[in-house]
């Protein structure tokens, strides 16, 4: 996605943090089950924090992530989002609360897991070389 093509679609409210859909000339999307707002953006669902971010600043460059800075998943406003790398979202992430802190005892001792879904790939071939180019960019 190009800043271009985004606010072809687009505009951005700066006193809400919304994206209204020039076509509809109304706020667009709705909150998804990890608190994510997302939209449809050339017939994928889009989640709005990256459109918005590609609105203001161009593209994002790859690999990175859109952060909220403030942890709310829903505070899409421009001044609470910033492009990091996947490590540096990783360490700035809240300190786990008792309980949240991906640790859980197993049969063998403790162990410590962290999942980061990084796409949806058309082969397991992308998938694949996805999961390579992803481990390049972890210190």
């Amino acid at each position: 996605m190009n800043q271009g093509n985004v606010r072809e679609v687009f505009d951005y409210s700066a006193n809400t943090g919304d994206l209204i859909r020039k076509s509809l000339n109304k706020i667009t999307g709705s909150i998804d089950q990890s608190g994510y707002k997302r939209t449809k953006y050339k017939g994928k669902n889009a989640l709005c924090h990256r459109l918005i971010y590609t609105w203001h600043h161009g593209q994002i460059p790859d690999h990175y992530h859109i952060d909220h800075i403030d942890h709310d998943r829903s505070n899409n406003r421009i001044e609470n989002l910033q492009a990091l790398t996947p490590y540096d979202n990783f360490v700035k992430k809240k300190p786990p609360t008792k309980g949240d802190n991906n640790v859980y005892k197993t049969k063998k001792g403790w162990s410590a897991k962290i999942t980061i879904d990084i796409g949806t790939y058309n082969t397991e071939q992308e998938a694949i070389e996805a999961i390579a180019e992803y481990k390049k960019t972890i210190k």
